[in-house]
């Protein structure tokens, strides 16, 4: 690009000061436009391309919330459990994992996906419907409405919670753990590690799971310890097409 003297029309350099012919000083009036529109279109991209990130931050936010409250793919039971059968195992399941004495010789318990979901929700509606839970209810901004259960393979089972939520939005937002049991043979009881949790559909961050795993644990009546109730649980036998679990317990040692 070179500059042109308005006195004699001799083209220069760009950079030059004078004229190279003349020694006129040289003006850079024409420079200044194309200059000055350059900056503005770098202005104006950088512009639009911050613009562009905001808006799909925007967008990405807007989905991950969304998609919080939709429902998921729950399972569907076909088969609908009989009360007695559901109160009987439910007796069963948790009497045994509390370890107690007259439960003390129950070597495994066989449920499928619809009788373990159904045995947790008859635990939990039962404490929602009583006159204090009811109470509870009018305060608490999360009430436990569904469990859901759904074994995915042979290490790893799906749990699926939907709650009410009482505040602002007053909807139901569904919340999975899916947790992978390993047994140990050293110390004979299973190991229940937290594979992965989400929101919705959206999966949520190791650094937050564990306010899902913990809104999990609150289901469980307050003198229940799921720590300790763990701990008499041997190994599960998972199976993902017939929907079956076995929980074999953990058997005191026989005294010489």
């Amino acid at each position: 690009m070179e500059i042109k003297c308005d006195k004699c029309g001799n083209q220069n350099p760009l950079g030059a000061i004078f004229c190279r012919t003349c020694g006129e000083k040289l003006e850079m009036k024409e420079m200044q436009p194309k200059v000055v529109q350059s900056a503005n279109k770098q202005k104006m991209s950088s512009f639009m391309l911050r613009q562009l990130i905001s808006l799909i931050v925007f967008i990405l936010i807007a989905l991950i919330g969304v998609g919080a409250f939709l429902k998921q793919d729950v399972p569907v039971y076909e088969d609908e459990i009989a009360k007695d059968v559901v109160v009987k195992k439910q007796k069963y399941l948790f009497n045994r994992l509390n370890n107690v004495a007259r439960y003390q010789k129950l070597k495994k318990l066989s449920l499928s996906e619809a009788e373990l979901a159904a045995v947790i929700n008859y635990d939990i509606k039962s404490r929602w419907e009583s006159e204090e839970g009811k109470a509870a209810a009018e305060e608490a901004i999360v009430v436990p409405q569904e469990f859901y259960v759904k074994v995915l393979d042979a290490e790893r089972i799906k749990f699926t919670l939907r709650v009410k939520l009482n505040r602002l939005f007053e909807t139901d937002l569904y919340s999975s753990v899916v947790y992978k049991i390993i047994p140990d043979e050293e110390s004979g009881v299973a190991k229940f590690e937290l594979d992965s949790t989400s929101q919705g559909w959206v999966p949520v961050p190791t650094a937050a799971s564990m306010t899902i795993k913990a809104n999990f644990k609150s289901m469980l009546a307050e003198s229940d310890k799921p720590e300790e109730m763990i701990k008499q649980v041997a190994s599960v036998d998972l199976d993902p097409e017939a929907g079956s679990i076995v929980i074999n317990f953990v058997q005191a040692s026989k005294k010489k």
